[in-house]
């Protein structure tokens, strides 16, 4: 299931795509034009609808998990919607299964929290 969501760093809304590796490197050793030192491949991602994409892997993510990324693995690509890098993407675990997050907007409602309209509308 696509998912729409705000990311609350950089305020921009990204989808949140099942997908699966079809292709990556053996070593993650690009670098970011940041400065930092965060190391990251590119990997090759098959979309449900048989559309590939390429997403960043990032090494630290990739320590962290072993295994979870190989060729044939499940994964989510996190991809930006709008902004300067519409259309560039991360990839990351998938979630077991989407959780239904009006349960959390009521639980945030109770508590005095409110939630914004655009997200409410983004979730359906």
């Amino acid at each position: 299931m696509i998912q729409l969501v705000k990311n609350e760093q950089t305020q921009e809304m990204e989808y949140i795509i099942p997908g699966t590796v079809v292709s990556r490197p053996d070593t993650l050793d690009l670098k970011l034009n940041n400065e930092k030192a965060t190391p990251y491949g590119l990997v090759d991602v098959k979309l449900e609808n048989g559309d590939i994409t390429t997403s960043r892997l990032y090494k630290a993510s990739d320590d962290a998990n072993q295994g979870k990324f190989g060729v044939g693995s499940p994964v989510s690509v996190r991809m930006q919607r709008d902004g300067q890098y519409a259309g560039r993407s991360v990839i990351q675990l998938p979630s077991a299964q989407p959780y239904d997050v009006s349960k959390i907007d009521a639980m945030f409602a109770n508590q005095g929290g409110e939630v914004p309209a655009e997200a409410v509308a983004a979730s359906l």
